[in-house]
């Protein structure tokens, strides 16, 4: 069901690029000063407010983009790069970096952006962080959306590492092998990491070929940035 979702809501996506053009919406960016940090803000859109949550951590938003543009016509989407990630704020002290934190990150900008209650789309690592605000703050969500969350304890992420395992093709394990062995991925290059991810989503897609299409746009230090905050996703 996980997959089936995933590849629908980005099947989605794909189709509504191939529709006639809209005219451009204009972004606003802005930087925000919220619990004793920057945090890098891009707001595309009209209409019911729709807080877009990345990857990671230490991904950024820009990947989402343009994918995500044709939803703007009907929503406010508000992009944001959390705390060390992307374009806010570089601070990596992981003495102060804590999955809480994390949320009252989202609650401040809920609360900046005059909503008593916000609709979230989470991905990934970003699910995991969307979901984790709903149990904490229920009564402050409108809608959820989880795009391919990730898995929300070990065992559950163990069980998912098995059922990817048992759809690889020797075809797929040698393609894996190939990029993980590269000295681009060795020495932490963004590009070899994208073409990993290219790899992986790929299983997630009905059509893989829709995998090509995507536009991750890592940040050149999104590796190192994972790297320092990997404890938080245990």
């Amino acid at each position: 069901m996980r997959t089936l979702l995933f590849s629908l809501f980005l099947c989605g996506l794909f189709a509504c690029q191939n529709e006639p053009a809209s005219p451009p919406i204009e972004p606003r960016e802005v930087r925000l000063e919220l619990n004793g940090t920057q945090l890098f803000c891009k707001v595309i859109g009209q209409g019911s407010p729709l807080l877009v949550i990345h990857g990671g951590p230490g991904l950024g938003h820009a990947y989402f983009l343009p994918h995500f543009e044709k939803l703007a016509q009907d929503h406010t989407l508000i992009f944001y790069d959390q705390r060390a990630s992307g374009q806010s704020a570089s601070d990596l002290d992981s003495a102060d970096i804590s999955l809480d934190l994390f949320l009252k990150d989202i609650d401040a900008l809920r609360a900046y952006f005059g909503q008593e209650k916000i609709s979230l789309l989470g991905h990934s690592w970003g699910g995991l962080l969307a979901m984790q605000y709903a149990l904490k703050y229920p009564d402050r969500i409108d809608k959820l959306i989880l795009s391919s969350p990730s898995p929300a304890s070990s065992k559950l992420r163990a069980s998912e590492s098995a059922k990817l395992a048992e759809r690889l093709t020797d075809a797929d394990k040698a393609e894996r092998a190939a990029i993980i062995a590269s000295p681009e991925f060795k020495a932490g290059d963004a590009r070899a990491y994208e073409r990993f991810f290219r790899w992986f989503f790929k299983k997630e897609f009905a059509d893989t070929t829709l995998a090509d299409q995507l536009r991750l746009n890592f940040p050149a230090d999104f590796v190192a940035k994972n790297r320092v905050l990997q404890y938080l996703t245990k």
